[in-house]
């Protein structure tokens, strides 16, 4: 069976972006694209149409939009396979019951929506969906490249289930070309045992990745410094320096993943980066 894509829409720039993201994705490695709208207040209201037999069709506003994102899309990229639905509920809701293995192998959608200022969505709605989702996600800031995905960064925490992530995201996106490890420190830590632990570390993600070049970064907070004084701010700022194509991180029982989502920090990283996030939810 063909592997699957779902694309949670609300029509805005960024998840036009993330639909953008998904199709290029699907001629790279042969998924199907399936685009979903939850429909809002604006969407849901009737909007008249002709059909074919020239007869007036009352249409949701949401149905005739995602004919025209499906069409336009199909147009740009017809290689790909892909369809489009609306549904009635809360995209938080709807979208984490439908997207599940195996009929789905990939949930992809945008960080920020309609509202950028006022609600940024990785702060709410992207951050609920990826939470309790089934299946990995992958969300796509607003000034993403769709590039080929050669440079990916993991964080690390030393834990067996970034082992598992990996081999996750090898599965479904393949081999990278380049692939950067890297874990943020205290300066209370030992710096010996920490280097030690990313060596050992990298040989074990050898094993997973070989013949590809494998590179630790370690990184400190630095409190005297007003730009990187929580893990957030390093790692966006370590992100931001290197260029990554992709970033992946585990989801983890108190994990950096949680505390992505945690108060202000979802706003302080994922909002200033400009790299897509692969969230592993196996």
């Amino acid at each position: 069976m063909k592997k699957k894509i779902i694309v949670p829409t609300d029509f805005s720039e960024n998840a036009l972006l993330a639909a953008k993201y998904a199709c290029q994705l699907a001629i790279d490695k042969g998924y199907h694209v399936q685009l979903v709208h939850c429909y809002n207040s604006d969407t849901s209201i009737f909007d008249e149409k002709l059909n074919n037999n020239e007869e007036i069709t009352p249409l949701l506003k949401g149905d005739f939009i995602m004919t025209e994102w499906k069409d336009s899309l199909q147009l740009e990229y017809p290689e790909i396979s892909l369809e489009g639905e609306c549904t009635k509920g809360l995209v938080s809701e709807i979208i984490p019951k439908i997207a599940i293995a195996p009929n789905y192998s990939l949930l992809i959608m945008g960080s920020n929506g309609l509202e950028e200022n006022d609600s940024p969505l990785f702060g709410s709605t992207t951050s609920q969906v990826a939470s309790s989702s089934r299946i990995p996600v992958i969300a796509v800031p607003y000034y993403t490249n769709i590039t080929p995905l050669k440079k990916a960064a993991i964080l690390t925490n030393f834990k067996d289930d970034e082992l598992d992530s990996l081999k996750d995201y090898v599965d479904l996106l393949g081999m990278p070309h380049e692939l950067d490890i890297i874990h943020v420190y205290q300066n209370s830590d030992d710096i010996n045992e920490v280097t030690i632990k990313i060596k050992n570390w990298a040989t074990k993600i050898q094993e997973i990745t070989p013949n590809i070049t494998v590179n630790t970064i370690l990184k400190p907070i630095n409190y005297s410094s007003e730009s990187q004084d929580t893990i957030a701010e390093v790692v966006n700022n370590t992100i931001e320096d290197n260029k990554y194509n992709i970033v992946i991180v585990t989801k983890t029982r108190k994990s950096f993943f949680d505390k992505l989502f945690s108060k202000s920090i979802s706003k302080e990283v994922i909002l200033k980066l400009e790299t897509a996030i692969f969230f592993d939810n196996n």
